[in-house]
């Protein structure tokens, strides 16, 4: 099993698209930090001066394992909309869980555990 969140789910996604395992879960996901930190900083040629992209977008095609995407409509950090994008584009089984009103740091405690565990649970309990 694998849980990402934030930074650490561009880790997650590269690691699954490599190695099977059991599930995925992604906490407040991106398509790439190149993405994000053009998003973040619109004036900055982030596209030329970013070496560590973390592309989950082209990625995301190699994880074939049930997957959980959790971001929040409030998010400051990385907008929702990359973690729409993203699970737009992975395979299923994939489940999605977009808390309205949640920012960036506060899934986990409005209903991220819950809706994490539960996924988990069902996916083992088979």
């Amino acid at each position: 099993m694998l849980y990402g969140e934030s930074l650490g789910s561009g880790v997650a996604t590269k690691m699954a698209s490599e190695r099977h395992v059991a599930l995925v879960v992604l906490e407040a996901p991106y398509t790439s930090t190149v993405d994000v930190a053009a998003w973040r900083f619109p004036m900055v040629p982030v596209r030329w001066l970013m070496k560590d992209r973390f592309e989950s977008l082209a990625r995301i095609d190699g994880v074939r394992e049930p997957l959980l995407v959790m971001h929040g409509d409030a998010d400051q950090v990385i907008p929702q909309a990359f973690g729409k994008q993203l699970f737009e584009a992975a395979n299923e089984p994939k489940e999605g869980f977009w808390p309205q009103g949640v920012g960036h740091n506060d899934i986990f405690d409005n209903g991220g555990f819950l809706a994490a565990r539960d996924f988990i649970e069902r996916r083992f309990a088979r």
